[in-house]
């Protein structure tokens, strides 16, 4: 995966998902910090 999200991170792989979203493990680009990304899905 090579997904940037708001230009802040990096998404690496899928490691999770429940009913509110996917969490992803992520880096931030600036300082190469290994983070955890939740992507939410907004329904309108």
């Amino acid at each position: 995966m090579n997904h940037v999200i708001g230009g802040k991170f990096k998404l690496r792989r899928k490691i999770g998902s429940g009913s509110f979203g996917e969490l992803y493990l992520g880096v931030i680009l600036q300082s190469k910090e290994e983070v955890a990304v939740k992507l939410v899905c907004i329904r309108l």
